[in-house]
């Protein structure tokens, strides 16, 4: 798998198709860091690189840090789905 970073997806032209790489993205509702979260979504857009967002409503950031709570379990859930998911590459 592919760590995708916001300068990757800045300097695309340089590393040749972009649509075999992927990612997943949940944004927490009440998270500070969510508008630079969503820029880099729409930067994903941009460079044509497919992506999901979601967004964990009423949700703080490190839901993933609390598994036992509804918003950690929705993460989870849709981490495990998105992982054991077909992809064509």
């Amino acid at each position: 798998m592919v760590h995708i970073t916001p300068y990757l997806v800045e300097h695309s032209d340089q590393y040749g198709d972009t649509s075999l790489l992927g990612g997943l993205n949940d944004n927490c509702e009440n998270d500070t860091v969510r508008p630079s979260a969503e820029r880099f979504a729409r930067q994903l857009d941009e460079a044509g690189v497919p992506h999901e967002t979601h967004l964990l409503e009423g949700e703080a950031h490190g839901s993933l840090d609390r598994p036992t709570t509804s918003g950690g379990q929705e993460a989870l859930d849709r981490m495990t789905e998105w992982l054991v998911r077909p992809r064509p590459w």
